[in-house]
């Protein structure tokens, strides 16, 4: 292989599982005996025509499988951006609750907290602390049960 080759491939593997993926060496070694073969524009025996539609049929096997997990992988990809967007809407809601910043005091470069926003530094947002904080100190101090309010509209409506 020349350089150019090498260099992409070396990239390729490391992209895909490198050595571990059986898959991988493979495809690598067809090319490197593509590669090793003498150039000539005569077309190939009918004997080895045989052995490049062997090949030919490995790779494009080898690329549906790879497309497959492609897909599969974008699926999982928006699964999680839509987890994220739910958590996020749960973390604002939380921190609104007990007057905290989103990023509840730990970032300093947060441009609303620089840092500081630990609950208690914000004024409290009443309907979320009334809908998910009361509860939990009405349990701890007794056994009386109090109708819920329905939940608090948060920012972050329809993320889900």
């Amino acid at each position: 292989m020349n350089t150019s080759n090498d260099n992409l491939m070396a990239a390729l593997m490391e992209q895909m599982g490198g050595n571990n993926n059986p898959k991988m060496e493979m495809l690598a070694k067809i090319l490197a005996q593509q590669n090793n073969q003498p150039q000539n524009t005569a077309q190939p025996q009918p004997a080895n025509g045989d052995k490049y539609k062997g090949q030919a049929r490995k790779l494009m096997a080898l690329n549906k499988e790879l497309k497959d997990k492609l897909l599969l992988l974008k699926k999982q990809k928006e699964q999680l951006l839509q987890y994220l967007d739910y958590f996020i809407e749960v973390n604002a809601v939380f921190s609104s609750a007990v007057g905290a910043c989103e990023c509840w005091g730990d970032d300093p470069q947060c441009e609303k907290c620089r840092g500081q926003g630990k609950p208690g530094a914000f004024a409290i947002q009443q309907e979320a602390f009334q809908y998910y904080i009361r509860p939990a100190l009405k349990q701890q101090q007794g056994p009386e049960k109090e109708q819920l309010a329905q939940p608090p509209s948060s920012p972050f409506k329809g993320a889900r």
